[in-house]
């Protein structure tokens, strides 16, 4: 595991080699954030089977990072590749449709990195070609006065056009009071089985709901201003999310060990073009 910290904190990293055994088809091997461990309070971070469950690459832990459309996913047959972006040659070994990572478990091949890390910043580059799509993709990872930001850019180097579908999952503590998180737009929670918005602008998730099941739901919400996240913590009582950019979409997911949210952003990268964006956590 690799490690990048400042005074109080220290950000354990997935080493895309020495770590391969913590790797799957669906998070980005590069900046995988898996643990942020305060000196006077212990880890920070949950994940779906974290503290009290065996560990799955699928479902992973931290605060790890998705690119969730696979190149030529429509077009590849049973036995044949695909290309996750910040993964690799992945295996079509599911008939199911439409193509999932989580039927198509086999990494035939991680894509390589290039390292270079420093104390308190570690940045992480590779090159990815397929069938025309070609690739340089770039995760940045700092910490600084106990605000962590990932940094993400992604150039199209080859000749077809590059559909970019990415989403950030960090992985909180279940709230102890059920009280999960605030965002900073206006958000419309359809009525469901396990969350409701309360008269102060939290989502809530309901006691009588069985959280073991785990449950995903879309949030509407307006596209306006900045976006940013108050999310509930047991230990640090809230930690602050930002993002640079306005989602494409939004979604949040929990289980009986944590809650998430999942701000997405969705994009066509033009050849030659490159696309940046940076999401920051402050602990």
């Amino acid at each position: 595991m690799i490690q990048i910290k400042d005074k109080e904190l220290s950000i354990q990293v997935v080493d895309p080699v020495e770590d391969k055994n913590l790797l799957g088809p669906r998070y980005c091997t590069g900046g995988y954030i898996f643990q942020v461990h305060d000196s006077a309070r212990g880890n920070l971070l949950s994940g779906p089977q974290f503290p009290h469950g065996n560990y799955n690459v699928f479902d992973g832990q931290g605060a790890p990072e998705v690119f969730e459309t696979a190149l030529n996913q429509d077009g590849a047959n049973i036995n044949e590749e695909v290309l996750v972006i910040g993964v690799g040659l992945v295996s079509r070994t599911s008939s199911n449709s439409p193509f999932h990572v989580r039927d198509n478990p086999n990494v035939k091949e991680f894509t390589v990195w290039q390292i270079e890390q420093g104390t308190a910043s570690i940045a992480m580059r590779t090159k990815q070609s397929f069938m025309g799509w070609a690739l340089e993709l770039s995760r940045t990872l700092s910490i600084r006065k106990k605000i962590l930001k990932s940094h993400t850019t992604i150039k199209n180097i080859g000749t077809r056009v590059l559909p970019i579908r990415w989403f950030a999952h960090p992985f909180f503590p279940f709230p102890k009071d059920l009280r999960a998180c605030m965002f900073s737009v206006p958000v419309i929670l359809e009525p469901n089985l396990g969350y409701v918005l309360n008269e102060n602008g939290y989502i809530e998730l309901k006691q009588q709901y069985d959280w073991k099941k785990g449950l995903y739901q879309k949030i509407a919400y307006k596209q306006t201003g900045n976006f940013k996240v108050e999310q509930t913590h047991p230990v640090l009582g809230n930690v602050f999310i930002k993002c640079d950019f306005m989602p494409d979409s939004l979604a949040i997911w929990a289980n009986n060990n944590t809650f998430s949210f999942e701000p997405f952003k969705i994009a066509s990268v033009q050849p030659e073009q490159e696309l940046s964006w940076s999401i920051s956590y402050s602990f």
